[in-house]
């Protein structure tokens, strides 16, 4: 029995709706699919890439930083190594008598005067470690530098106290460490302005500087220097601080990452023994 053309048409519309249906799951399956590849190859892209971005900045780092920025300063602290460090005597004055690297421990300490965790490293071993030093039972070796600008609202807060702190090592060198503990004791917070200029002098006539000598300050005279000292720094592995090593006599320095919680003293006695400071 013939079927009426009109009952074809409702089977038509179904059989075409069904495969409207099936064309369009496939084309959602295959965007989903095309979206994942697009995905996982932007994932590798940015993992490759990113190593690549870090290496080539890593090596533009190190390419333009100088070999030996420090030397090359005309205006340099009393005390002041080619490794931007800044050598305490016995008495704490800078370039003043000390024991030699060859003949006790040598401890150098990498610090930032906006840097809080350098606040409370030197709030920690401060005593006992001028206590050391005075002995002569330790070379100490203060390598302040200036990588926390950022920090202070634009204001340099970091370039200009290790400025400030250069030019007393210049000019008063017997005053420079009252002056370094001093401007920790009165840290200002990060994200701050920092200090002004005015109250670093303040700071500075407060622990016997002159008035001749804090005068100088706002003239930033010791910039070259600073930069090139955090330059060095920087050019020997030290990218954030705090940062301290021990060295045994002419022997090799070594990190101490405990100094948080370990004893300044102790870390001195086993790197002097040829142990692992921060075992034990």
């Amino acid at each position: 029995m013939a079927r009426n053309r009109n009952d074809q048409r409702p089977a038509t519309a179904k059989a075409r709706a069904k495969e409207a249906a099936r064309l369009e799951a496939e084309r959602l399956r295959a965007d989903r699919e095309a979206k994942a590849r697009r995905r996982r190859m932007v994932t590798v892209a940015s993992i490759v890439g990113g190593v690549v971005v870090t290496v080539a900045l890593a090596l533009a780092v190190f390419l333009t930083i100088p070999r030996d920025p420090v030397s090359k300063v005309e205006d340099q602290p009393v005390g002041a190594q080619d490794d931007g460090g800044i050598v305490l005597g016995r008495d704490g004055t800078a370039g003043g008598e000390a024991p030699s690297a060859e003949e006790a421990v040598t401890v150098d300490i990498y610090s930032d005067y906006m840097c809080p965790y350098c606040g409370m490293l030197e709030k920690g071993i401060a005593s006992r470690l001028n206590e050391m030093r005075e002995a002569g039972d330790v070379r100490v070796v203060l390598h302040p530098v200036a990588f926390l600008d950022h920090y202070s609202n634009e204001t340099e807060y970091s370039t200009r106290a290790l400025n400030h702190a250069a030019q007393v090592a210049k000019d008063e060198p017997d005053k420079f460490l009252a002056f370094h503990e001093a401007l920790f004791a009165k840290q200002p917070e990060e994200n701050s302005d920092g200090l002004t200029d005015t109250e670093i002098q303040e700071i500075a006539t407060e622990v016997g500087i002159s008035s001749e000598v804090s005068a100088k300050f706002t003239a930033m005279e010791m910039r070259d220097w600073v930069v090139a000292a955090s330059e060095q720094a920087m050019a020997d592995g030290v990218t954030g601080t705090p940062r301290v090593y021990i060295s045994a006599p002419a022997g090799e320095r070594v990190a101490w990452e405990t100094w948080s919680t370990g004893d300044i003293k102790g870390a001195v006695a086993k790197v002097k023994a040829g142990e692992n400071p921060d075992e034990g």
